[in-house]
């Protein structure tokens, strides 16, 4: 049971939240809008975006969530989630971007992810495209995510409902593990790649929401998102891993 409301929580990172989204209407027009994203990159919009890009499986997901899919013109051969993506464009990799795709699909706004920082947004920037990184590092970070980017699309309303929804959800689930004891406490591994191993660890969202959710992660002493070798992962003996 534990481990169910485990998954419960974690499934929170990919914004897997669409049925908590508010119907409330919001306006087609917006006024100018600027924005600072999460690696710090200041920008300005103006008018509401109606050609999106999302660089990254979890944007692509908040995409849905705010209902702008109708938006959505291109997508990575990653994304898989929700099942209507399928018929999405598929315009780039995740890590290897094909930027004439994205040229050519004629976005107003790419959602793109800190992978992306070095070469590929500088490309679009130089092109006049406009970005917005998506990679939080806290749950209040991602909260502020959704709600910047319901303010430069126009779901300002939708963004704030799916935030209140996240909340509660989050509150329910750490209500009931918030009095685990240590032994209690499913030991977790969160892979986020497989070779070589990479996980999350001190300093991320997935370490709060492992927490929250009423585990411990084996890999709380490395900060941010490292490797770790197979032996040391044998070694603290997980009872779950997740990729």
């Amino acid at each position: 049971m534990k481990i169910v409301q485990l998954f419960t929580v974690i499934c929170l990172v990919s914004i897997i939240g669409l049925a908590g989204c508010s119907k409330t209407s919001s306006p087609t027009n917006t006024p100018s809008a600027t924005y600072t994203d999460d690696i710090g990159r200041t920008g300005r919009i103006t008018g509401i975006p109606q050609r999106i890009i999302s660089l990254a499986p979890g944007n692509t997901e908040i995409v849905y969530a705010l209902g702008l899919q109708d938006k959505l013109v291109g997508i990575t051969s990653y994304d898989n989630y929700p099942a209507d993506v399928k018929n999405k464009t598929i315009v780039s990799d995740y890590s290897t971007v094909d930027m004439e795709k994205i040229v050519n699909a004629k976005p107003d706004l790419v959602l793109a992810d800190s992978i992306q920082e070095k070469d590929i947004i500088p490309a679009m920037e130089k092109l006049g495209i406009t970005v917005y990184t998506i990679t939080p590092n806290s749950i209040e970070q991602l909260f502020g995510d959704l709600k910047t980017l319901g303010q430069i699309t126009g779901k300002s309303n939708e963004a704030e409902a799916l935030v209140s929804n996240l909340k509660t959800r989050i509150q329910s689930v750490a209500d009931i593990t918030g009095n685990l004891t240590e032994l209690q406490k499913p030991r977790i591994l969160y892979v986020t790649w497989h070779d070589p191993i990479w996980t999350a660890g001190s300093g991320t969202m997935i370490q709060y929401l492992i927490e929250k959710a009423g585990g411990t992660n084996i890999a709380s002493d490395l900060q941010g998102y490292a490797t770790i070798t197979l032996e040391t992962t044998i070694q603290r003996n997980p009872r779950l891993s997740s990729l």
